[in-house]
């Protein structure tokens, strides 16, 4: 959501353009395949047997959500706390290099390469969301160098950090 409004905010759209033959070529396979699971009964039967008891655990958790609106909205708020600190703490790892991006570039820079990161599945993302955020440092104008540097000191510190919380249990 926040990528999306960042995105908006940004002002220039002038960039988007349509994804190449080969992405569009893998979104339909991808599509064919969830149809396919839909549509063939035993496909869809083995689907429903491994998420069901998934669901049933969800279920009246998301109930007691739509009873209680402010536990959604303390919810929100802290994953959007959580996302500002992670951004701010990307930023001060790339100024501690000497160089600097606006925060409207930085933010969409850092949604956009971890999103993109995390899509590889790796324990906690370590290695393609590094590769990302080094990526997106690039092509937003940073050297190499310092935009992997500037990645591994914000995992490095992230990582600490978050180590820490959870150890001393707060």
């Amino acid at each position: 959501l926040l990528l999306l409004v960042f995105s908006l905010f940004s002002g220039d759209l002038s960039g988007l353009s349509m994804p190449s033959p080969s992405v569009l070529a893998a979104i339909g396979l991808v599509i064919a395949a969830i149809a396919a699971l839909f549509l063939i009964r035993p496909l869809r039967q083995w689907v429903i047997t491994k998420i069901k008891p998934t669901l049933n655990q969800i279920g009246p958790r998301l109930i007691w959500l739509d009873t209680h609106p402010t536990r959604l909205l303390y919810g929100f708020g802290g994953s959007l706390l959580m996302t500002i600190g992670f951004v701010a703490c990307f930023g001060f790892s790339l100024k501690a290099f000497g160089y600097e991006l606006s925060l409207l570039t930085l933010a969409v820079t850092y949604l956009l390469s971890n999103s993109v990161g995390s899509i590889v599945p790796s324990p906690g993302g370590i290695g393609p969301v590094e590769a990302a955020l080094t990526g997106g440092l690039v092509i937003a104008g940073i050297p190499t160098s310092v935009a992997l540097s500037t990645a591994v000191l914000y995992r490095l510190l992230t990582f600490c950090i978050v180590r820490i919380f959870i150890v001393s249990g707060q």
